[in-house]
């Protein structure tokens, strides 16, 4: 094995130059066939070795000496946690006690055997109440498989005898059902009745019910079973005991005990006690989550800020919470609604000054919904960066020839590994200089990788980095005739698929335009094309053919209102048809459209409109290519759009009838031919995330984004895949 090449050989080449043919060697790597992919990789010198290195390292197919020698030398590659976990298997007894203190120096523990050895080796320099505290911690924090648990107990079965209900605890807000189960031998009769309690209501088991009702009183008040408990009633639509239950909860951190976890129950539950009327309940559901840091907080802030502002005429306690959002935020989607709507409260209180200042700085963030907004009441000019036209340094200049990160990224895409690629590009995103992301973006352009692009481009947002061309990438379909603006079908495939051809929805939406087959033969049908289900995810434009006259369909039935568009597009077009009904018509002047959009009743379809639309001015510049001095956004017109035109209808008899507008006809009966394109699933729970930190980092993807197969439309934040599901 040549595992030990990337030590010894300088990569200085163009960054063109190398990137190798890898395509046979990643393909033998992916059969497993190590001794060839290696052979196969020779060609393309010690980045090639380096990359079969990486796969083969991270499928288990290597020594002890070989994980240590690539995580010494290539940590900064993303993915090497599951190398590093692979390290930790065979370490016992491989390293003396001060290497081993030194390689945990800095490193999260992966696995239960490495816990062993690290806490092996603090007791061998004397360290023994460190090493039982990081025993417990780890007994008490880590998911375990079952080689780590038994290595832990095995060790330490005394010291570990007292927290097994901590462990079950634990392990059951995450909803890591199996595990828990494993550790019923060693529970109490009290806590083996509560563990199967909750993971009857986890898995919803038929005896769920009765079961919550027969733990025992000693543990019948235990924070876990009464998340578990609300959880499971605002799964079946029992929200108004949900409710009750979080409001009774909803005391201090250490009554919910891990207020993390209820917070999106929490959000969801705030609005729809917000739209049912009762606003100082759903304040209250809103503001008491005892939450410090993360999305979670930063939604809820605004949320109870957003109430107290429109709902409850409190722009003070508005304003503090507004001002807790900017503090914790920082992707220009957060930013630009935290300073809109501090410039929102100050105006409610009268300071028209402080307003002006906060609108003028959200305006600097004109790739989102509220920045846009917020330019808007400040009076700013579009900005004239967004039509992507600025230019880069070389890779050369930028030395970039010489970034392994950058090398192999290009190497696995152009190999076809696209999905080991994704680790690298957004890896690329979160850690280099704007200068280096234009540069790496404008190569993906020249590509044709507009999937790659917006993947760069996001993870960049995410670290206050924005290059418009790459966050924003103009795809070919802007050469295409379409019936509805381009810019509109930009946003639209933008959203839907992030561009990527072969996406697929567990809901079956497939392709560019995420288009429903059902959807598609119809439309195929109008246009009088073949129906043909496999060119959905092989031609992006037999796709966006008839993902754009689906759009022209909406248009017809909205007018020019990509606020309803969007959303007919996302959630079905009944959907928005019947919210006018219930609550007024933006169009016509009925109802604030920003209301309107806030009091959407599903999270994704409430982002999915804001992502649309605020993309559609950006892409309006990109594919102009430019931006006129002065030009004003209208962005607030934009939103509000107009109804469609009224056109008389012909009647057998051949005289003409007035067609109605959809606002005024009866919801009821508005049904659209077809009910939609990415329709909605029901309302649904997922798996808790595993911590706080496993939300989705990047803003945008607060509804799952497409990166293997696209996934259902959910009204949950979005997990890592690491925190999904239910262990069984």
């Amino acid at each position: 094995m040549a595992f030990l090449a990337f030590l010894l050989a300088p990569l200085t080449v163009t960054a063109q130059e190398r990137v190798p043919d890898m395509n046979a060697a990643f393909a033998a790597a992916e059969r497993g066939e190590w001794q060839a992919a290696e052979s196969l990789a020779a060609p393309g010198g010690a980045l090639g070795e380096d990359l079969v290195d990486w796969m083969r390292l991270r499928a288990g197919a290597g020594s002890f000496g070989e994980y240590k020698a690539f995580l010494d030398a290539r940590e900064h590659w993303p993915g090497t946690d599951r190398i590093q976990a692979r390290f930790e298997e065979s370490l016992a007894g491989r390293m003396d006690p001060e290497e081993v203190i030194a390689f945990f120096d800095g490193r999260e523990m992966q696995t239960g055997e490495g816990a062993l050895a690290h806490a092996r080796a603090l007791e061998a320099l004397g360290r023994d109440d460190e090493a039982e505290a990081l025993v417990v911690e780890a007994w008490l924090t880590m998911t375990l498989d079952e080689s780590g648990e038994s290595a832990l107990r095995g060790a330490y079965g005394d010291l570990l005898a007292e927290h097994h209900a901590g462990r079950a605890d634990m392990l059951l807000w995450r909803w890591r059902v199996n595990d828990a189960l494993r550790l019923l031998p060693l529970l109490d009769d009290d806590t083996e009745a509560l563990v199967r309690a909750r993971a009857a209501l986890i898995r919803d088991n038929t005896d769920a019910e009765s079961r919550y009702r027969s733990v025992p009183a000693s543990v019948a008040d235990t924070p876990g079973l009464i998340y578990d408990r609300y959880n499971w009633l605002a799964d079946r639509g029992r929200r108004a005991d949900a409710v009750e239950h979080l409001a009774a909860r909803s005391t201090s951190a250490e009554a919910l005990g891990e207020p993390f976890r209820w917070s999106g129950w929490r959000q969801e539950l705030a609005r729809w006690v917000m739209r049912e009327g009762d606003a100082e309940l759903a304040y209250e559901l809103a503001a008491n989550h005892f939450l410090t840091e993360g999305s979670a907080y930063s939604d809820l802030e605004w949320l109870a800020g957003y109430i107290a502002l429109t709902k409850l005429d409190r722009p003070a306690e508005a304003l503090a919470h507004f001002q807790n959002l900017e503090d914790a935020t920082w992707t220009p989607i957060s930013q630009g609604r935290a300073w809109y709507w501090i410039g929102r409260a100050h105006e409610a209180l009268g300071d028209d000054e402080a307003a002006m200042a906060a609108f003028a700085e959200g305006g600097q963030h004109q790739t989102s919904f509220y920045g846009l907004l917020a330019a808007d009441r400040a009076g700013l000019p579009l900005d004239p960066t967004l039509a992507g036209t600025e230019t880069f340094p070389s890779f050369e200049e930028l030395g970039l020839d010489d970034n392994d990160l950058v090398a192999a990224g290009m190497a696995l895409l152009k190999g076809g590994e696209r999905g080991l690629a994704v680790l690298f590009f957004a890896e690329m995103g979160r850690t280099l200089t704007r200068d280096e992301i234009g540069a790496i973006g404008a190569w993906l352009a020249e590509e044709d990788e507009p999937y790659f692009e917006v993947l760069l481009g996001k993870a960049a947002a995410g670290q206050q980095i924005v290059v418009p061309a790459a966050y924003f990438p103009v795809h070919p379909m802007s050469g295409m005739e379409l019936p509805v603006e381009s810019a509109l079908a930009h946003a639209i495939a933008r959203r839907e698929s992030e561009f990527r051809v072969d996406a697929g929805s567990s809901v079956g939406a497939l392709g560019l335009m995420q288009l429903m087959p059902g959807t598609a033969r119809e439309v195929a049908g109008w246009l009088d094309l073949p129906f043909d289900r496999n060119r959905l995810t092989r031609d992006w434009e037999y796709n966006a053919t008839l993902g754009s006259a689906y759009l022209a369909h909406l248009t017809d039935r909205f007018g020019k209102s990509p606020v309803m568009i969007s959303a007919g597009y996302n959630a079905g077009p009944s959907r928005p048809a019947k919210w006018m009904g219930e609550r007024g018509d933006p169009r016509l002047g009925e109802i604030d459209v920003v209301d309107w959009i806030e009091h959407i009743p599903f999270t994704e379809t409430r982002n999915y409109v804001m992502r649309v639309t605020e993309s559609i001015p950006v892409y309006r510049a990109r594919l102009a290519g430019e931006v006129e001095e002065g030009q004003q956004i209208g962005f607030l017109d934009l939103l509000n759009g107009s109804i469609p035109v009224v056109r008389p209808q012909a009647r057998p008899d051949g005289s003409l009838s007035t067609a109605v507008s959809v606002s005024t006809a009866d919801p009821g009966a508005a049904v659209e031919r077809l009910e939609g394109v990415t329709d909605l699933a029901p309302l649904t729970s997922v798996a808790p995330p595993a911590r706080p930190e496993g939300l989705a980092t990047l803003e945008e993807a607060r509804a799952p984004a497409i990166t293997g197969p696209a996934t259902p439309a959910v009204i949950r934040p979005a997990l890592r895949p690491a925190a999904a599901g239910t262990n069984g």
